[in-house]
């Protein structure tokens, strides 16, 4: 698809294990037991290998997002374990759940809110982006642990002050939502 070859499925790890290295993924040794906890719970694995001549071809210089679509699901997790395997320091990871009927939480992480009950100064207003950032910065080294942090949850007809442009009507179409009323959570 694009610039991604996508491959979803996975029922034992150490099979897994092999067939990532085959496919020359780089992984550490022993990452079966990275991958076992998630196969024991029967959850899929959506594995992604970006194809830098087909992104060329395409024009684009940054990688567009991944977006794909889960109904009627009542949890929410998020793997974060199996892109540790590799890194050797921070990960960010921006995630974006878009539903018809309110906020969207992970169930395997503390939800975090950013702080968001108080009035920002007017004169903040033209550095409300730098503000934003700084104040993101500071709820993640205030837990000192791993979180998921909730930037924001907002009906996407409104939104003041933004710290981006809401998504319009198009916009929301081309990313499957079909309702009047659209709620992003970042």
């Amino acid at each position: 698809m694009g610039e991604y070859n996508i491959v979803i499925s996975a029922t034992e790890s150490n099979s897994l294990e092999s067939w990532l290295r085959e496919n020359q993924y780089k992984i550490p040794r022993s990452a079966a037991k990275y991958l076992q906890p998630y196969i024991n719970q029967k959850l899929f694995f959506f594995v992604v290998r970006v194809n830098l001549e087909a992104q060329e071809q395409l024009g684009f210089q940054n990688l567009r997002p991944l977006q794909f679509t889960v109904k009627n699901y009542p949890q929410i997790m998020l793997p974060f374990q199996l892109g540790k395997i590799n890194s050797e320091d921070t990960q960010n990871i921006i995630v974006y759940f878009l539903s018809e009927t309110g906020r969207a939480e992970v169930s395997n992480y503390e939800n975090v809110m950013i702080l968001s009950d108080f009035d920002v100064p007017l004169k903040i207003e033209s550095k409300f982006g730098e503000f934003y950032r700084e104040l993101f910065t500071s709820t993640i080294q205030a837990t000192n642990k791993e979180i998921v942090v909730i930037e924001y949850a907002w009906d996407t007809g409104f939104c003041d002050p933004c710290n981006t442009i809401p998504l319009n009507s198009q916009e929301l179409n081309k990313l499957g939502m079909n309702y009047q009323k659209t709620f992003i959570t970042r």
